[in-house]
């Protein structure tokens, strides 16, 4: 067989995965395989490190279609964390979002005003560390930081 699907390495063939089950929700296996037309191989290869990685769960059985019952996946929301900052001359907001995008923690802040900007860079580093630690996660799963700033 050929086509796009059938050739993505796997780092895309996990980005895809964890996508759609991320916008299903709930998914079974067979679904995977529907929705990204990789093969049922791959999808068990891709599955299978997603839960050992922590990412994905299953959550329990389909109903019966008159055979096997499939099991169910879904992500694991508070398995990975990101820290979104939006950094402005009067305030600087911070958010940590839990996997399925959900705040789990705020803080705002006077903003950057005249301050050099590594003077800036560096307060911005103990607000962020202050953040995560005030929720009490693993600085480990915490993915990486996006910012944003309004160009003058």
């Amino acid at each position: 067989m050929s086509g796009p699907a059938r050739t993505t390495s796997h780092a895309s063939s996990k980005a895809a995965v964890l996508d759609v089950i991320r916008a299903a929700g709930t998914i079974s296996r067979v679904g995977l395989i529907n929705a990204t037309g990789l093969t049922g191989a791959t999808i068990s290869t891709v599955v299978r490190g997603l839960i050992e990685d922590g990412l994905v769960v299953e959550t329990g059985r389909a109903e019966s279609t008159g055979g096997k019952r499939r099991v169910l996946l879904q992500l694991d929301h508070s398995a990975r964390y990101a820290v979104g900052v939006h950094l402005d001359h009067a305030g600087i907001t911070y958010v940590l979002t839990n996997l399925g995008g959900a705040v789990v923690g705020r803080i705002s802040r006077p903003g950057a005003g005249a301050a050099k900007p590594a003077d800036v860079v560096e307060r911005m580093a103990g607000e962020v560390s202050a953040l995560i630690g005030s929720v009490g996660i693993d600085r480990d799963r915490v993915l990486g930081l996006g910012l944003v700033s309004p160009a003058r």
